[in-house]
């Protein structure tokens, strides 16, 4: 159990009725270019709702819901990049026969007292003939102007989309269920993990140049933001784009031999920062490898994690991990530095800026409970609280107002109960009675190197004699009596025995 918990700052239900939401159902983003670098926080649940929130303040206020729309269809994964023909970021909602890009739109409604109008046009929609699973996006191909999507089927087919039109599709050649997805932007690799417990990597490079066709046509141009329909795009024709024949090899594999809930990789490298690490999350071990496919460290956890979020753009290796035992841990590398407690399991996470404070936690659970918080420094209220009555919550004196009404009903009965009264009776009995005694003089028995614990160098630490009685109530003599003393945090005992600061004790 951790001493500190997770603080909630603004939290909400983001549904009314009840719906179902995954790890893909979260994303925060600065949808709308917000001046003042406002996050919105966008959450789609399987039952195709979208809802987009925009904390005002730590009270969760009706004008905070900015937008509700039913799409119809399932959203299995939201995401915010350059999706478009143009280097503006777009909303990227997963639907399992399409990908369809959106922005975000701010409108005046003309009355002063309605406020503003919020609407999310459709900019593309393209239509996929397998049903999808997940999807990653990134610079395939090293671009630096715009994001390509990878969408994985049921089926183990992987259809790569830039700017809105599908520009081939590959099938892996050993393939059973689906598995995570990852982009690494390092090596330009795709990493994923297979259903016979082997973490694979392949080349964008190597996929791209596989069994090309021109029978797909050129690539047409998105339509104006606002003009037109946007016209889905089959992937029939796209199915001819094949590997024509050749098998996907991987330029690297490894086993790990259990199941897999995520992956994800810390921030790009720069001159200034360490490379690129590849966050593997097991339903047992975090695993930490390198963007070369080599084991660097493993994390075993005694409860299951529920997700994992790398963070921080200064230090690569910095995450988060959340454990199905309410437990958020920080972790900078395989080294643990922090942890807290939170009321609920997340199933996502994301970190944002709101009020113009950023770093905050966003945390979505399976039922949709929304929540915005921080880690806490101040101690949770029942993490330092003592069962000082037992766990029956009787007092020492009913306990034993007990224990004799049931010797009582022990003798009454005869037989066998005489001789446990008996032979208890003889055994020895030892009452502890513990007593703090306040005497400032008892300063000057201590040396100066057990005064560790001051808050400063002028201010001398909270010393007290405590005074420990040990009575044999028993008739039998005993013999070698240990006492232990266990203390509470921010709390020492002196290890050095000083006679003279004991003296009538």
């Amino acid at each position: 159990m951790s001493l500190f918990k997770f603080r909630d700052w603004w939290t909400c239900q983001s549904c009314s009725t009840p719906e179902s939401f995954d790890r893909g159902s979260l994303c925060v983003a600065n949808i709308d270019n917000d001046p003042s670098t406002q996050d919105k926080i966008l959450v789609g649940s399987l039952d195709g709702v979208l809802r987009i929130f925009s904390p005002s303040s730590h009270i969760h206020l009706p004008h905070d819901l900015l937008l509700e729309l039913n799409l119809e269809y399932p959203i299995l994964q939201i995401a915010f990049g350059r999706f478009g023909s143009t280097s503006e970021p777009l909303v990227g909602i997963l639907h399992p026969h399409s990908f369809v890009t959106y922005t975000l739109r701010r409108e005046d409604s003309g009355d002063a007292s309605h406020g503003s109008v919020w609407t999310l046009p459709k900019i593309c929609a393209v239509t996929l003939e397998a049903p999808s699973v997940n999807f990653t996006f990134g610079p395939f191909g090293k671009q630096s102007d715009k994001d390509t999507i990878c969408v994985q089927s049921l089926d183990g087919l992987l259809t790569f989309i830039s700017a809105g039109r599908i520009a081939f599709v590959r099938h892996f050649s050993q393939f059973l269920l689906p598995g995570p997805l990852c982009y690494v932007p390092s090596t330009d690799c795709l990493v994923t993990y297979s259903s016979a417990t082997v973490l694979e990597s392949y080349r964008y490079q190597t996929m791209a140049v596989m069994g090309t066709d021109s029978s797909a046509g050129p690539i047409e141009p998105l339509p104006e933001e606002g003009v037109g329909k946007p016209k889905p795009v089959s992937t029939e024709s796209s199915r001819k784009l094949s590997s024509g024949g050749q098998k996907l090899q991987p330029n690297w594999s490894i086993t790990l031999g259990q199941d897999i809930i995520d992956i994800c990789t810390t921030e790009p490298p720069t001159p200034d920062h360490q490379p690129t690490k590849i966050l593997v999350l097991g339903e047992q071990t975090l695993f930490i490898l390198s963007d070369g496919g080599d084991m660097e460290s493993q994390i075993p956890f005694d409860v299951p994690p529920s997700c994992c979020l790398p963070y921080g753009k200064q230090d690569g290796s910095n995450f988060l991990i959340s454990t199905y035992a309410n437990a958020l841990m920080v972790f900078d590398g395989p080294k643990r530095v922090w942890a807290a407690r939170s009321e609920r399991v997340p199933i996502a996470l994301q970190i944002g800026c709101f009020s113009k404070t950023p770093g905050f936690i966003v945390g979505l659970d399976k039922t949709g409970h929304l929540a915005v918080s921080y880690l806490g420094t101040r101690a949770a209220s029942d993490a330092l609280t003592a069962d000082t009555t037992g766990s029956s919550g009787m007092t020492r004196e009913e306990m034993d107002d007990e224990m004799r009404k049931l010797e009582e009903r022990a003798k009454g009965g005869g037989g066998s109960g005489d001789a446990v009264v008996k032979r208890r009776s003889t055994e020895p009995s030892l009452n502890l009675s513990l007593t703090a005694v306040s005497d400032p003089d008892a300063v000057k028995f201590f040396p100066k190197a057990d005064m560790i614990h001051a808050f400063d160098k002028t201010t001398p630490p909270i010393l007290h004699r405590l005074q420990c009685v040990v009575t044999n109530l028993g008739p039998s003599a005993v013999r070698d009596v240990h006492v232990t003393f266990v203390t509470p945090p921010l709390v020492d005992l002196g290890k050095t025995y000083h006679p003279a600061a004991a003296q009538g004790i």
